[in-house]
């Protein structure tokens, strides 16, 4: 294929999820000439080239203007980012930018998504709890690929008295509305919720709850209050690491509503048996 023709496949290429890492970085190695000097690649340019971006060097990241809040949400979305290449992409826009982590809007935190784990804990610990609370809409059904460090800070700012205030006083609507983000909250913190609390998790944040964390945050108690549908979510790797008692509160979770369904057919049976 010609490097005409292939420039102009490239948004077919680009979104093809199938391809690996590898199969990535060689496209772009081609497709380079071709879209040089990054430095003045369109918004349409970086949105066409889908994933490839992710598969960019460090020096074409900081070049490329990657300051267009749609051309950013969209990088947010992908999931094969590279830790040090979070970091640039968030380095360089908030440099072109000029802001401050603390400057950064609700609406900058939401089109980050993913890239949110560019930001090291210190700096996390200076983004506006308020404006966290109002992107955390946004982020809610994320799967951040931040470390269990981030993850703390993260949460550590949501319960601040300018967002939801102290989790203790978190009713289970604020575990709905942050979603995966409940992921970050501190053991001790997750071994002291009440069963309101546990039924609001998402079933979404306990699935991506680390095996060993969930084993030893919850009690058999707290996993006996889980719904269906958060029951179901529990993996195989995290029920390995449960004990005897907590499997058995799972798997009574799990088919609790089969249980009900099926006393409550038993008791129509008896009822028409004795009315005839």
């Amino acid at each position: 294929m010609s490097q005409e023709d292939l420039t102009q496949c490239v948004e077919v290429f680009a979104q093809d999820a199938s391809m690996s890492s590898e199969q990535r970085r060689a496209l772009w190695l081609k497709l380079r000439k071709s879209f040089s000097p990054v430095r003045e690649l369109r918004a349409d340019q970086l949105l066409a080239l889908g994933a490839v971006v992710t598969e960019m060097g460090e020096r074409d990241l900081q070049d490329a203007g990657l300051t267009d809040l749609g051309v950013l949400a969209h990088l947010g979305t992908l999931t094969d980012w590279s830790p040090k290449k979070m970091r640039t992409v968030v380095l360089g826009t908030m440099r072109k930018r000029k802001l401050k982590v603390e400057q950064l809007a609700a609406v900058d935190l939401a089109a980050l998504g993913h890239l949110m784990c560019g930001f090291y804990p210190s700096e996390i610990k200076r983004l506006s709890p308020y404006n966290l609370s109002v992107a955390v809409l946004f982020l809610r059904e994320t799967s951040l690929p931040c470390t269990e460090q981030q993850m703390e800070e993260l949460t550590s700012r949501l319960s601040r008295p300018e967002a939801f205030g102290p989790v203790n006083a978190w009713g289970p609507e604020v575990f709905t509305e942050i979603g995966t983000l409940a992921v970050g909250l501190e053991d001790m913190v997750l071994s002291a919720l009440v069963q309101e609390q546990v039924e609001g998790i998402t079933p979404e944040a306990i699935a991506l709850m680390a095996p060993k964390k969930m084993a030893v945050v919850f009690s058999a108690l707290q996993m006996s209050w889980l719904s269906a549908e958060q029951a179901w979510a529990v993996s195989e790797e995290q029920w390995a690491k449960l004990d005897t008692e907590q499997r058995h509160a799972v798997g009574l979770a799990r088919y609790e509503g089969d249980v009900l369904l099926e006393l409550r057919g038993v008791t129509v049976i008896l009822f028409i048996t004795l009315s005839l």
